[in-house]
């Protein structure tokens, strides 16, 4: 039944409507897939606005270029987990390029993101949850006033 939709939404579409979409999921900007359709740059917009099978189309268009991109890169996922391996562990890689794919698998992991952590024993009553941030600077205390914490110069400017 979707199928059936798509062609139906394509088949009210003018021809440089279906030109300005195809040039657009090539790559395309606006500018210049409106004039290899020869047809002026704010009709474009006109047909956002007021058209709705183009809209839609438009969309779906985009959507199945998504999709498509997406299925690339999941058949890439294992030859990037190889390489983060190799230079996570090579001897002659540098240090600073080690420390970058680190941070960088722990970042696709979420590793670095703030947690919440509830309780750890449900018979006893528990204080809100507490968001623990990791990357949170040591030489702060989220407990001391922020002129104390800083630097730990307690509010001085010397």
């Amino acid at each position: 039944m979707k199928r059936s939709q798509q062609n139906s939404t394509e088949s009210t579409l003018k021809l440089h409507q279906t030109s300005v979409i195809a040039a657009l999921m090539r790559g395309a900007t606006v500018t210049e897939a409106t004039k290899q359709a020869d047809v002026d740059r704010s009709t474009y917009y006109v047909w956002l606005k007021s058209d709705a099978n183009f809209a839609a189309e438009l969309d779906r268009a985009k959507r199945e270029q998504a999709e498509s991109m997406r299925a690339q890169l999941r058949g890439l996922a294992d030859t990037a987990i190889a390489t983060l391996r190799e230079i996570l562990t090579g001897k002659d890689v540098a240090p600073a390029v080690r420390l970058k794919a680190a941070l960088s698998v722990l970042q696709g992991t979420g590793a670095l993101e703030p947690e919440t952590i509830g309780k750890t024993d449900p018979q006893v009553p528990q204080p809100p949850r507490l968001i623990v941030n990791f990357l949170e600077p040591k030489n702060q205390d989220p407990y001391l006033p922020q002129e104390i914490s800083d630097n730990g110069n307690n509010g001085n400017s010397r």
